[in-house]
This record gives C-alpha cells, sequence and structure tokens, in this order.
C-alpha cells in the first residue's frame, strides 16, 4: 500500500482505486486556485424534519447521498446543480441508520444504529435495498468503513461487537467483541497499514481492529470526559485526527507510534462538531453541529482556527462529505439547509474525495 508523505508532482494518479491511500495526499497537494471564493454558502432547503440524515457519501456520478436516521427517505444533493432530490422511501422506523460506506460496485451501505437491517442505496438505480438483519439490539454501530478485502467494518457504540458487512455475498458476521461499555466509539478510520481506527466517544480508549486477522486491540488511553470526539480524519502524514464535540481538544492518534496525543484547545462550547473533512490544501473541516462557527485544523502547524459564522441553530449538521469541486457539504439533521463550505481551493484529481480512506462519515 502507498506510503503517506512519499508524494511528487511529477507523478499523476488520475484513477485511483478507492483503496489507494494516495488519494489523502492528491487531496493535500494536487490542487488548483478554486474560481469561487472562500466562505460558508446556505445551501438548499430541504425539510423541517428533524432527525433527518446521519452522514453523507459521495458517489461516482459526482452527487452526496444523505443517510436516514429517523427520516424516511435517503437525502440526494447535486453539487453541481446545487439542488436537493427527496430519493427512495425507506423505513418509519427512527434510529435507523448511522453513517454510510460507498463499496466498489458503487452501492451505498448504510450502517445500522437501532434498525436491526443494514441498508442498501444503489445510485445508479435510485433505489432501496433492505440488507441483511444484524441484531435488535439499539444503538449498535455510529459510523463504516471500508477495508482492503472489500468488507465494511461497521463500529461498535453500545453493542459488543464489531459488525461485518460483506457486500459481494450481501452478509452480516459478528464480529470480535470488544468491552461492554456504552458509548464507546463514533466512526473509524482506515489507516495505510489497513487496520481500523475507531474513535472514542465517551470510551477512554483508542479502539484498534485488524480485518487481516479479524482482531480488536485495545488502543492508548486518552480520557475519562465523555462525549469527546464524533469522528475521525486521516491526514497526510498517516496520523488521524479527532473532531471534538463536547471536549476541549482536537485529539491525535498516531497509528504507527501507537500513541495518542492532546492537540490544540478549541473552545469550550458543548456541541461543537460532529465530523471532519480533508480539504484541498491538507487543512481538517470540522462541521458544526450546534457550534456557529466551522472548526479548522492544520495538520502541519498543529493549530486550531476559528472558521466561518453559520448559524446559531442547535443540530444544524452531522457530518461532511468533500466533493470533487473542492466544496464541503454539511449533512442536515435537525436543520433545513444543507451547508457548503467553499475552501478555495480544488483538488485536481476527481477520483480523489471517493476513497474509502476518507468517503464515510
Amino acid at each position: 500500500m502507498y506510503k503517506l508523505n512519499e508524494y511528487s508532482l511529477n507523478e499523476r494518479y488520475d484513477n485511483l482505486s478507492i483503496y489507494d491511500a494516495q488519494a489523502v495526499d492528491e487531496i493535500a497537494h494536487n490542487i488548483a486556485l478554486s474560481s469561487t471564493a472562500q466562505g460558508y454558502t446556505q445551501g438548499p432547503d430541504t425539510s423541517t424534519a428533524t432527525s433527518k440524515w446521519y452522514g453523507g457519501v459521495l458517489t461516482p456520478s459526482g452527487k452526496v447521498v444523505m443517510i436516514p436516521y429517523s427520516y424516511q427517505y435517503i437525502g440526494i444533493y447535486d453539487p453541481v446543480a446545487n439542488t436537493y432530490t427527496q430519493g427512495p422511501d425507506t423505513s418509519t422506523a427512527g434510529g435507523k441508520w448511522i453513517g454510510g460506506v460507498l463499496t466498489p460496485s458503487g452501492k451505498v451501505v448504510m450502517v445500522p444504529g437501532s434498525y436491526q437491517y443494514i441498508g442498501i442505496y444503489d445510485p445508479v438505480e435510485n433505489t432501496y435495498t433492505q440488507g441483511p438483519d444484524t441484531s435488535t439490539a439499539t444503538a449498535k454501530w455510529y459510523g463504516g468503513v471500508l477495508t482492503p478485502s472489500g468488507k465494511v467494518v461497521m463500529v461498535p457504540h453500545n453493542y459488543r461487537y464489531i459488525g461485518i458487512y460483506d457486500p459481494v455475498a450481501n452478509t452480516y458476521t459478528q464480529g470480535p467483541d470488544t468491552s461492554t461499555a456504552t458509548s464507546k466509539w463514533i466512526g473509524g478510520v482506515l489507516t495505510p497499514s489497513g487496520k481500523v481506527v475507531m474513535v472514542p466517544g465517551s470510551y477512554q480508549y483508542i479502539g484498534i481492529y485488524d480485518p487481516v486477522e479479524n482482531t480488536y486491540t485495545q488502543g492508548p488511553d486518552t480520557s475519562t470526559a465523555t462525549a469527546k470526539w464524533y469522528g475521525g480524519v486521516l491526514t497526510p502524514s498517516g496520523k488521524v485526527v479527532m473532531i471534538p464535540l463536547h471536549y476541549r481538544y482536537i485529539g491525535i492518534y498516531d497509528p504507527v507510534a501507537n500513541t495518542y496525543t492532546q492537540g490544540p484547545d478549541t473552545s469550550t462550547a458543548g456541541g461543537k462538531w460532529i465530523g471532519g473533512v480533508l480539504t484541498p490544501s491538507g487543512k481538517v473541516v470540522m462541521i458544526p453541529y450546534s457550534y456557529q462557527y466551522i472548526g479548522i485544523y492544520d495538520p502541519v502547524a498543529n493549530t486550531y482556527t476559528q472558521g466561518p459564522d453559520t448559524s446559531t441553530a442547535g443540530g444544524k449538521w452531522y457530518g461532511g462529505v468533500l466533493t470533487p469541486s473542492g466544496k464541503v457539504v454539511m449533512i442536515p439533521l435537525h436543520y433545513r439547509y444543507i451547508g457548503i463550505y467553499n475552501t478555495g481551493y480544488t483538488c485536481k484529481n476527481p477520483t480523489a474525495p471517493l476513497s474509502a480512506f476518507l468517503n464515510k462519515l
């Protein structure tokens, strides 16, 4: 697998496999100035419903699929036309899916939260299919990660077991036992070694899953604080940035050294950001939840900057998606409007944002 930080401007990687970690450097370095000014823009109106979507996924067409939580419809955003379309009906159940994953077939796998069925969305046919039964447990998994085997790893929140979905066989398998603790991890990150890092919510330990050995390992101790981080982002250095929700500090995990470092202080506000996105130029954009400001983290300088003001509304967005234009799409939870942040740069490689290392909650 490609080792990060060996990028050369004399090389081109225009047709990246979604398993190629080179995408991380492509996004950070193979860039051009955007024709649109940097800043935040309110996007299309969607629905006044609450608890709509938890996370989004970029599809090969360039459209963004938004994953239904308690809303019954999949959401579809076209960043070129800047339009929202109501997608297929799924189920009236609450707490269905949390996060989604693009698979090599082009279909999107939706990760069960309190719903017992995996969800499958085909963006070519614009159809929803109920996938395999998993468990009737609630708050099972929060987010998923595509591994180099093509299987999807589902990250345990209140559930003890890692979940494994095989999109080729369309089968669910119960993975390794982890811990009986609740609110363990929220979101996962594929690292260049092929291992999956699970980001602590209220659990104090980082989680590490090896999909080759099918084993779970307890990683470094971080903090006993609750609701610390919601989601993580792989940076070109190979380190994982963990996004603060109620915690003041950005978290940094080095998977090579297997060490945790407390990153920059941000704000004592609660409910700050949910999910982050690596953007062209290499900075990480943190998606406002109840905080009014976008957060910007520079992993090279190891500094936090308060970004643009958005809205004082609570529970605005849950996760973000980088589009080929370099804009970040923010996924509405309780808020009516899609959020759009223009970084001021665009990635010249249109396949890079589809990468398994980046294209997930």
